[in-house]
């Protein structure tokens, strides 16, 4: 476990970073300082944890322990989704701005981005298309009310039919019945009702082409019905869950660092304890 820790790279991609020099280890190397390693790590997560209590947001050291470890998966499933530094990048912030304005789980947005990429490679879509396929789906099956385990089967039922090439019977069901929104976001964007929809599944002419071309069709629309209000410093999906706020806070510390010490100055102490750097001084 503690070679675990020492070896776990946190990577935080910032705005002005267009380069892997933006790219940062935030953890002791391996060997001697293992221990050492795990003893700071466990007391600055203690310590966070008192910066998060005073600002309401309810978690313990172990699932602060386990947010940085997300994060991690996070970046790693967009690298191994894209093929440069550019493109990783652009990933990274649609994913973050599709996450922020939908108010939907961060790391199942990256997942759902990353799956819907190595599904619709053979496709030869633009990276632009990716994310517009991918906040369509976020946003369809939020709108459907659809419970966090409800979503996750829909999305991957559609991440399967993309890879399969054709939206069958079993999926068109399996997604109608978990994430009705998903369905009804495909028949507006084919120009057709659910039902016509339906039996264009049983004859199997949904093919992947087709559903890449007309779910981004209805961007717009589902965006119209999921507006929110304007966005706080730490972003209004920041305060989802401990995970998203942890994510938002880490880009909020490079990116905004002076607005993060004046308006939020104990959490800007710690985030520099955290990950050992101070953004203000660069």
């Amino acid at each position: 476990m503690n070679e675990e820790i020492a070896n776990l790279g946190l990577r935080i991609v910032s705005a002005d970073a267009r380069t892997a020099t933006g790219e940062l280890d935030s953890f002791s190397k391996a060997g001697a300082r293992a221990q050492k390693s795990t003893v700071e790590l466990d007391l600055v997560a203690r310590k966070l944890k008192g910066v998060l209590d005073v600002l309401g947001i309810d978690t313990s050291v172990a699932s602060l322990l386990q947010m940085s470890e997300e994060y991690g998966r996070l970046t790693t499933q967009l690298r191994l989704a894209t093929d440069s530094q550019q493109a990783y990048a652009l990933a990274l912030a649609d994913v973050k701005r599709i996450a922020a304005e939908g108010q939907q789980d961060l790391a199942a947005t990256g997942a759902l981005y990353a799956q819907m990429a190595h599904a619709t490679k053979a496709l030869g879509v633009s990276q632009e298309q990716v994310a517009a396929i991918t906040e369509t789906v976020s946003l369809a099956t939020k709108l459907s009310g659809a419970s966090a385990s409800n979503a996750a089967t829909a999305q991957q039922e559609l991440v399967k039919a993309f890879a399969a090439g054709t939206l069958g019977m079993e999926s068109f069901n399996a997604i109608n019945t978990t994430a009705p929104g998903l369905m009804k976001a495909l028949a507006d964007g084919v120009g057709v009702s659910v039902n016509a929809l339906q039996k264009m599944a049983a004859e199997t002419r949904i093919t992947s082409d087709v559903m890449a071309g007309a779910l981004p069709i209805t961007l717009s629309q589902l965006q119209q019905q999921a507006e929110q209000g304007e966005a706080t410093l730490l972003n209004h999906y920041g305060a989802t869950n401990p995970a998203e706020f942890f994510a938002v806070a880490s880009e909020v510390f490079f990116e905004q660092s002076a607005q993060m010490a004046e308006q939020h100055p104990a959490l800007y102490a710690e985030l520099s304890r955290y990950y050992r750097v101070n953004p203000l001084s660069w």
